[in-house]
């Protein structure tokens, strides 16, 4: 088994399922049906359906059946709007069963080192360059390049890329964006006027070029498309030995532990995960842990650290997003407290969706948000099996 960052892509029973795998082991995992495509990114003309003035929100149809909630306090919004408007909006987050998907004016499109924004020419940098040195470079070099009035984000991957990189994937996003607003003013309601690559394509741009290595599939239309949507920036590999990636990679295994409610931890004491619409609990639950020390306090923060890892481990793995609050075991010592939080934040910070750890409520329960992006893997699962029920 490989010891690299790694996107592992397979199928299996006509659902596409895929991870980043570090050292052999998931990081993240993600499943859809082949034939269902996330509209996530996509850009839409859509057209006012009503106006939901309590909520400082519209709610925009972008096709025959499919209504989408767009904020109206956003940046790029110029107001009145009323009812009938023809409105460019993009998916900024996936719906779920009670939800409908969130839609933004703020059009922008991701390529691997930069993201073109609508805007008014500024140039922005991400934060998780740090060197000082190198933002500036950076800041610098596209600075003094042409983006036609358009905001450009420099991306985290940025960072090794060559100038000449640089001002070739600008060019490209700007013929792309501005192809799209062209479009759009001749655009009859419900166009889509640019549909994004399926997440397992995209995954390979989420990620920091350095923690990646490889793209491998086992398909070779995936690997096709890899190919074409990468060109040589990564290196995509068709494996075509005839043990599988599914079992290669034990998906079936890994599945099967990122939707189980109980984790067990090394030393005995395990997790009990239960997701809600409103939100996620996590028990932390000393278990088979005895008396390893003649005080019950040091036991319990020794474990409460141990399950910080795994918590942030498993907050990942499963895609989970919204409040999350963690019932850690009873620690009287100030110190120690302050301590685990500090543990749970670290952890979190290796995830590159932002995860906030807050504090400990009136209750001493640990709360924490993350940013919602897909679904959860929970619900993707229910999507598949969904899919098939209608579809069988």
């Amino acid at each position: 088994m490989d010891k690299e960052g790694k996107i592992v892509i397979t199928r299996r029973n006509q659902d596409v399922f895929y991870g980043y795998f570090q050292d052999g082991e998931p990081v993240e995992l993600y499943v859809c049906p082949e034939n269902v495509r996330s509209n996530m990114g996509n850009i839409y003309l859509g057209r006012i359906e009503h106006i939901a003035e309590g909520l400082g929100a519209a709610f925009v149809r972008i096709g025959n059946e499919e209504t989408v909630y767009l904020p109206l306090s956003e940046r790029g919004i110029e107001l009145p709007v009323k009812t009938g408007d023809p409105i460019l909006v993009q998916i900024k987050r996936e719906g779920t069963e009670s939800k409908q998907p969130k839609a933004s004016r703020n059009i922008s499109i991701t390529g691997i080192t930069l993201a073109l924004a609508s805007g008014k020419g500024g140039v922005y940098i991400s934060k998780k360059i740090k060197d000082p040195s190198v933002r500036e470079e950076l800041l610098s070099k596209v600075k003094k390049m042409d983006t036609d009035g358009f905001d450009v984000i420099i991306r985290t991957n940025a960072a090794s890329a060559a100038e000449e990189d640089l001002l070739e994937e600008l060019e490209l996003l700007k013929n792309r964006f501005s192809d799209i607003i062209k479009r759009a003013k001749t655009a009859q309601f419900g166009t889509v006027l640019y549909r994004e690559a399926p997440h397992y394509i995209l995954l390979g741009k989420e990620l920091p070029a350095k923690e990646l290595s490889e793209i491998k599939t086992d398909q070779p239309d995936i690997f096709e498309e890899l190919t074409a949507w990468y060109g040589g920036s990564r290196k995509i590999t068709l494996y075509e030995d005839s043990y599988s990636l599914w079992n290669l990679y034990r998906f079936e295994h890994h599945f099967d532990k990122a939707l189980s409610k109980r984790v067990w931890l090394d030393s005995g004491a395990f997790l009990i995960i239960e997701e809600t619409e409103a939100m996620t609990v996590i028990d932390v639950n000393s278990g088979s842990v005895t008396g390893a020390s003649s005080k019950m306090g040091n036991v319990g923060y020794q474990v409460n650290l141990e399950a910080a890892k795994e918590i942030a481990r498993q907050i990942r793995i499963r895609n989970l997003s919204g409040i999350i609050v963690t019932d850690f075991i009873n620690l009287n010592d100030k110190k120690k407290r302050t301590a685990l939080l500090d543990a749970l934040r670290e952890a979190c910070a290796k995830d590159r969706i932002r995860a906030v750890v807050f504090d400990y409520t009136s209750l001493g329960l640990v709360e924490m948000t993350r940013k919602k992006v897909l679904q959860p893997l929970s619900a993707q699962i229910r999507q598949c099996y969904d899919y098939h029920e209608k579809n069988d």
